[in-house]
């Protein structure tokens, strides 16, 4: 498998069967680094002609409609690297959030 942290999963075949357990990296955005959401994922099985991909932790990926429970995402592979960028921006996203839910004025 190429490497190219930055570009989700077109073609789901090269993900293989699932018997060697290929980790991966399924978001709520074809963006990695704009992703809100992202879960760390090992593949269980890849059933190109049934349209299905299935995780260790039991969520169900449809292949045709790329959706896992009737929700979007895009798949990424698994890299140190991604793994580690996933992890930083979840303060960020969190320090982000406070920002804007903050109104800059103190209450006394």
């Amino acid at each position: 498998m190429g490497r190219n942290l930055f570009r989700h999963v077109e073609d789901f075949r090269m993900l293989g069967t699932g018997r060697n357990g290929i980790r991966v990296i399924v978001t709520d955005s074809d963006n990695l680094l704009e992703a809100t959401e992202e879960l760390e994922l090992r593949i269980k099985y890849n059933h190109p002609s049934r349209s299905e991909m299935g995780f260790e932790n039991g969520k169900r990926f449809n292949t045709s409609s790329e959706t896992i429970d009737g929700e979007k995402v895009f798949i990424f592979e698994w890299s140190p690297y991604g793994s580690d960028l996933c992890e930083s921006l979840v303060p960020r996203r969190s320090i982000l959030a406070w920002a804007e839910s903050a109104d800059g004025s103190e209450k006394t």
